[in-house]
């Protein structure tokens, strides 16, 4: 089983794809924490009659960058 499918599964509690939306923090977090890449995301999300929220994907990279830059920041000052 994928980690996609462990996902997936997780969205609906039992494995049927009732939900049309992968959400896209979701994506981010797999690709952040486990480096799987968004585009086999969607591959594999269009497979099974979902589509990545791309929108919602890019909103969570940008946080992360700003999150990664404050810490960054922090570390530099003390």
């Amino acid at each position: 089983m994928t980690v996609l499918h462990i996902v997936v599964i997780g969205m609906n509690g039992k494995g049927v794809y009732y939900v049309h939306n992968f959400a896209g923090d979701v994506a981010w977090r797999l690709y952040d924490t486990y480096g799987f890449p968004v585009d086999l995301t969607q591959l594999m999300s269009e497979e099974r009659g979902l589509v990545v929220d791309m929108n919602a994907y890019e909103e969570a990279k940008k946080q992360a960058q700003v999150m990664n830059n404050l810490c960054a920041v922090w570390m530099y000052a003390r």
